[in-house]
């Protein structure tokens, strides 16, 4: 649609600056001394106990005069760990509150701080074996209270801030470290005691959402980054992609989008970070979101992202009769936008830029900015996952969207054309390192691997695993070696550096698997075959007759995450409930676990009642929601990827469909208790976006279904509204009453309570 640029220039001429103002003037209000007012009226009848605390971030909800303010109680000046509350102020007066602290007239005993945040770094790396080397090169001294190292390895900063940990009646001086991993693989928040060194908490900022293979069974079962200043109009964008509310390319064709962009939450389009008028990129990066590849799995600097050149065209075709790195620029799009359009949608309903939100640039001056999010597409490091790392206000969050498994059996990706009592098609697994086996054939000779049988852990001259005796007959042509007992990467890398052009793995029995390793330089492509045809293979090889034939990828050809829209939007829905649960600067209040091993996985009996899980499901489900869907229907999650449908029969990534029909989803609040039947965290969320679903239902029988997710005035709209206002409301670390409790306060606050019997 055209713009109406006079009004525009009006807005950010007008809108801006008094935004601006709104901001200074809340800044000089003291939220504490209106707190502690409030608190010391009601406190002999409720008992409030008077302590000391200090606020830690506060938020104004956008065209309202409502503002959280959340805190966390202290003790000469240090914040106690997870003692957090939150107020919710309307007209300069305490509504609602929730308020968790310790009473410090029963601790017994409060510690002294020991060792020093450079050792307490070091602890941390060592205990969990992050791959770096800590050199304890300090950048920031704040007060000799916060501390922020420097390593070269490392995209992000150390941080290192005083904490006190109530332990058994003890307040135990401790440091919270803060540390990336170099793979982005994990995120950890921790306490480490002051005392011995020991963690006292640790958390993940990473959300994983993986699945192995033999769970997807189960459950199937039942470019350029150059920064370009340019004077480019806001008009004129154009994407194709598959737009919501469509789930992935099964649901509806891919469209030509136009200027999709919302004007209030994005006035200066989705490739600005100034500010002013004119695009500051071509490529898929802007104020909300920088999307870029990552094919080789590196973790490290952004990849390559689409150019869409100075009319900002990102008109790619879908292909998908491939494999998805033949779609790249294409699938890389559909991310940029189903970010920016979910960071719009989110915007006008609550989470902006004062609650926390991710951008570049504030363009109100509320919130920290500079936390746009990097969303990776087709992370080569792994496959059959989804991440979500949500650092506090002010970091950058980092999705990572991978490719999925090929569905259904394998294809045939070998044919040997002689000799001929081998001449015919064999199926394969192609691997997940390395180059894609392309859809044209490839064709050479196969050349068995000899090497010299050196190592102790090898007794087959034909596995690869030590030093190769035939490179000059493997060079040009296709290695064939025995799966072994050493690393594939290994074996595929000696491969390629003796000049083969492909490698075939014969496995050890009569499965296949996917061939994972580490080695990002490895760029042949290599398959897996059976143990069956490819012993008929050697044995005629060990022979000496030559067998000449070609590889080619002929399908079933695998999938990308980016593509499916209920997954990008569910790893997006994490830096949400994770944002708003205990305020943007705290983005510890969704912890999924309260113990961990010492690789540091959540150990199963110890997963919470905390719901993200739940409310990323429920934001892929509702913002999929089309004109005509009924609440009987079964709703997916990851249908796509794992080449499910929306039948009944169909069940995606969770144990049941998400339906209003009891009798197709049974599920109700006991049944958390049922880790057989709901595995943690995931089980937990499947219960909760089930009832938040029959809520929202529930409030569509009411008042109708709207179709416009931005603005609209549907049960659907009303229903965000409260869950994203409930997250703001509800305490740290909430469980499913909570989390019932702060929605009814939300409808109380924005409805007056009108939906409380519904």
């Amino acid at each position: 649609m055209k713009k109406l640029y006079i009004l525009l220039v009006i807005f950010s001429l007008i809108v801006i600056p008094i935004e601006k103002s709104i901001a200074q003037v809340t800044q000089k209000k003291d939220y504490k001394l209106i707190v502690n007012n409030y608190l010391s009226k009601i406190s002999s009848k409720n008992k409030i106990r008077d302590t000391e605390w200090e606020v830690i971030s506060t938020s104004r909800s956008r065209g309202s005069d409502r503002i959280h303010v959340y805190g966390s109680q202290i003790y000469n000046g240090i914040p106690i760990f997870g003692q957090n509350s939150v107020y919710l102020l309307e007209k300069e007066e305490v509504i609602k509150f929730n308020q968790k602290q310790v009473d410090l007239k029963k601790i017994l005993k409060i510690g002294e701080f020991r060792l020093s945040p450079s050792v307490a770094v070091s602890i941390l790396i060592e205990k969990l074996k992050i791959p770096v080397q800590f050199s304890s090169k300090l950048k920031v001294n704040k007060n000799s209270k916060e501390f922020i190292f420097s390593e070269n390895s490392l995209s992000e900063d150390i941080s290192v801030e005083k904490y006190y940990f109530l332990k058994s009646q003890t307040l135990e001086p401790a440091w919270k470290v803060e540390i990336l991993e170099p793979d982005r693989n994990h995120w950890w928040s921790a306490l480490i005691s002051s005392y011995d060194g020991s963690i006292l908490f640790l958390n993940d900022w990473v959300v994983n959402c993986k699945i192995d293979q033999e769970e997807k069974h189960k459950h199937l079962k039942e470019v350029n980054k150059t920064r370009n200043i340019l004077d480019l109009p806001i008009a004129g964008e154009q994407y194709r992609v598959f737009p919501l509310p469509l789930t992935d390319p099964n649901n509806g064709p891919s469209q030509l989008l136009i200027n999709p962009q919302n004007e209030v939450a994005s006035p200066f389009g989705w490739h600005d970070t100034n500010g002013a008028e004119g695009a500051e990129f071509t490529i898929t990066r802007g104020n909300n979101v920088w999307a870029y590849e990552d094919t080789d799995g590196s973790g490290g600097a952004e990849g390559d992202s689409p150019n869409g050149g100075p009319s900002l065209s990102f008109d790619y075709p879908f292909d998908l009769n491939q494999n998805p790195r033949g779609y790249l620029r294409a699938s890389t799009t559909n991310l940029f936008y189903i970010n920016n359009v979910f960071h719009d949608i989110l915007y006008l309903n609550g989470f902006d830029e004062a609650a926390g939100n991710f951008q570049a640039r504030n363009y109100t001056g509320l919130g920290a900015g500079n936390d746009y999010v990097r969303a990776v597409s087709q992370d080569g490091s792994g496959l059959n996952n989804a991440t979500f790392a949500t650092p506090p206000d002010g970091s950058r969050p980092i999705m990572r969207m991978f490719i999925w498994s090929a569905p259904g059996d394998p294809g045939n990706v070998l044919e040997i054309e002689s000799p001929n009592n081998l001449a015919g098609n064999y199926i394969g697994v192609p691997a997940a390192i390395g180059n894609t086996l392309s859809t044209n054939p490839l064709r050479a000779n196969l050349v068995l691997v000899t090497d010299n049988n050196s190592s102790f852990n090898s007794s087959d001259p034909h596995d690869g695993c030590d030093t190769f005796l035939n490179t000059g007959a493997i060079s040009g042509n296709i290695a064939v070696m025995r799966r072994g007992n050493c690393d594939f990467d290994v074996k595929i890398k000696k491969a390629q550096n003796a000049g083969a052009r492909a490698v075939i793995i014969v496995n050890d029995s009569g499965n296949l698997a996917t061939i994972n390793g580490n080695d990002t330089t490895i760029f042949i492509p290599s398959v897996m075959i059976s143990e069956q045809d490819g012993e008929r293979i050697i044995s005629t090889l060990q022979s000496g007759t030559v067998i000449s034939g070609f590889l080619q990828n002929r399908g079933p050809f695998q999938k990308d995450g980016s593509l499916d829209n209920t997954i990008v939007l569910h790893e997006y829905a994490h830096g949400l409930s994770n944002r708003l649960t205990g305020g943007p600067n705290n983005s510890d209040c969704l912890s999924v676990c309260t113990e961990r091993d010492s690789n540091g996985d959540c150990i199963n009996s110890s997963i919470t009642e905390q719901m993200g899980e739940g409310w990323s499901d429920y934001f892929a489900l509702l913002l999929t929601m089309k004109t005509g869907d009924r609440a009987d229907d079964n709703k997916l999650i990851a249908s796509y990827v794992l080449n499910d449908d929306n039948s009944n029969a169909g069940l995606g990534l969770r144990p049941y469909p998400y339906t209003r029909d009891m009798t197709v989803n049974s599920l109700t609040y006991s049944d958390t208790n049922n880790a057989a039947l709901l595995p943690g965290p995931h089980g937990v969320g499947t219960v909760w976006t089930s009832m938040l679903w029959d809520l929202t239902w529930d409030l569509i029988d009411f008042y109708g279904f709207d179709s416009n997710f931005f603005t609209g005035e549907g049960g659907n709209n009303i229903a965000m509204k409260l869950i994203i206002e409930a997250m703001k409301i509800q305490p740290c670390q909430p469980g499913f009453v909570d989390g019932r409790d702060a929605i009814l306060a939300a409808d109380e606050v924005l409805y007056d309570g009108k939906h409380a019997c519904l």
